[in-house]
């Protein structure tokens, strides 16, 4: 019986105790089971140790002083006794069957295997990636790799350098892929977790992007005459800044990303051609386009400030216009009486027939309701006294009568019915009934009264002179004269002192 290779699976984590748990799982949840686990604890701050502890009998644990994930992988090589290699950052997942499915496709020469750009869904078979293709763009995600221990032998650790954070995987890739073939897969067995705190987050796309061109100038330095054109090399760098542009440009940092789209251009401008980068180049214009405005200054802001007033005027003029030749003829039409100076700025909305009363200097503001039903009475009533304010969205239910005094202020909301809609007996409301008569009782608001917004005053209630009715209250009892009421259902606060 052939023995099966032991995989050695390094992960770094750096306070990483809320997502390093499930990592682990998700690697003894792996359909091989022939594995050794290093988890290189790179001088966290947090709970790491206790979190990891429930599984000190399947894991080996280090812990470092700080040094970054490059250094910690490193140690994580050097610890490492099986012939494969596996890496998995701390705060991604493996799905079962990740491990066999990469080890089967370990065929021949190939030194290295891993996942694509799964985001993208670009890899849809198995392919070898050649070095010069590797040096366009990183197209295997660090979680996803397997590699031959012995590679390391050949091209040595991650570099460590702190212009290297970062993309240290991506030089690691190209080393190995100088001297060996790399093969990508189009499976998607490892779940990668953005967190804000990720180095792969688009906030650090700038300092991305100068790790890159380190990488970049590393390995042209050591390239041999002839292996790779100048014209490649510049479609290489125009790459590079194409994706920094759209990770500012995902980021909504537009003069960020135009700026980074331009240098592209610069190094290839025949790019400007192809489908995602010419588009990218449009969206950015077009949402700067959006942004622009106008500057308001000292010089501009009189012809702005002239425009404005015109602006009201020709508004306001064919409001005017409105109402005076079609929204008041239509409401007085409905009306048996309607004072002089009505002001109104809609026409209201009347449901069903009743007798409306309106006295003078009446205003009734944005669009009021008035909804009668003749099913107890025939002809209900809604009165409405002299130099009385309706707010916006009142609501008035007449079944008998409604009468409101002089001088009120009925604020915006407010539901004022003499009647309960529909009766309390649930077979008579099935049987489509109106309320019963004794359900039916009028309401009486007396003069210089002012109601909240979205109050409400219900059937047989007696609102007296000068009183006040807070904000959604809703009152089931008559109110005494000079009162302010407030709660549900609605109580005497306060009473009002007068100065006779």
């Amino acid at each position: 019986m052939i023995e099966k290779p032991l995989i050695s699976i390094v992960i770094p984590t750096y306070n990483s105790a809320q997502f390093v748990g499930a990592a682990v799982e998700s690697v003894l949840k792996q359909t091989y089971s022939h594995f050794e686990i290093i988890v290189v604890d790179d001088g966290s701050t947090d709970n790491t140790a206790s979190v990891l502890a429930p599984y000190k009998d399947r894991i080996q644990y280090i812990k470092k002083q700080n040094g970054g994930p490059a250094s910690a992988r490193n140690i994580g090589i050097k610890q490492a006794r099986g012939e494969y290699v596996a890496f998995l950052d701390a705060d991604d997942v493996w799905l079962p069957p990740k491990l066999e499915t990469q080890l089967d496709a370990m065929n021949g020469d190939i030194a290295l295997v891993g996942e694509g750009d799964f985001h993208k869904g670009e890899c849809s078979s198995s392919r070898i990636i050649t070095y010069k293709e590797l040096l366009q763009k990183n197209y295997f995600c660090n979680s996803s790799v397997i590699v031959k221990k012995s590679c390391f032998d050949e091209v040595g650790l991650y570099n460590e350098s702190p212009e290297f954070k970062a993309v240290e995987d991506w030089d690691m890739w190209l080393r190995i892929a100088n001297k060996f073939p790399v093969q990508l897969l189009p499976s998607n067995l490892v779940q990668i977790r953005q967190v804000p705190s990720s180095l792969s987050s688009t906030e650090n796309a700038l300092k991305m992007l100068n790790n890159e061109k380190a990488v970049l100038m590393k390995h042209f330095s050591h390239i041999k005459v002839g292996k790779i054109s100048f014209v490649e090399k510049r479609e290489i760098f125009s790459y590079r800044y194409f994706c920094a542009a759209w990770a500012f440009w995902s980021a909504k940092e537009l003069s960020k990303a135009f700026k980074y789209m331009l240098i592209s251009f610069t190094y290839n401008p025949l790019s400007l051609l192809t489908k995602k980068r010419g588009g990218l180049m449009i969206k950015i214009i077009l949402e700067r386009i959006l942004r622009l405005s106008i500057p308001v200054n000292q010089l501009t802001r009189p012809f702005f400030s002239f425009l404005y007033h015109i602006h009201v005027f020709l508004r306001e003029g064919l409001i005017c216009l409105i109402k005076f030749f079609y929204y008041e003829p239509l409401f007085r039409s409905q009306c048996q009486k309607a004072g002089q100076g009505l002001w109104m700025e809609k026409l209201p909305y009347i449901i069903g027939q009743g007798v409306i009363e309106i006295g003078n200097n009446v205003r009734l503001s944005g669009k009021p309701s008035f909804a009668f039903s003749r099913k107890i009475c025939k002809n209900p009533k809604l009165s409405i006294g002299n130099n009385t304010f309706i707010g916006h969205q009142t609501s008035f239910m007449v079944a008998k009568e409604i009468r409101i005094g002089n001088h009120c202020y009925i604020a915006g909301g407010v539901t004022i019915a003499d009647n309960d809609g529909h009766p309390i007996d649930a077979d008579k409301r099935r049987q489509g009934l109106p309320p019963d008569k004794d359900a039916v009782r009028e309401v009486i608001i007396g003069d210089d009264v002012w109601i909240g917004r979205q109050a409400m005053i219900l059937k047989g209630v007696t609102i007296g002179n000068r009183s006040i009715v807070g904000g959604r209250a809703v009152v089931v009892h008559d109110v005494p004269e000079d009162s302010i009421v407030a709660g549900n259902p609605a109580k005497v606060i306060t009473k009002i002192e007068r100065n006779v």
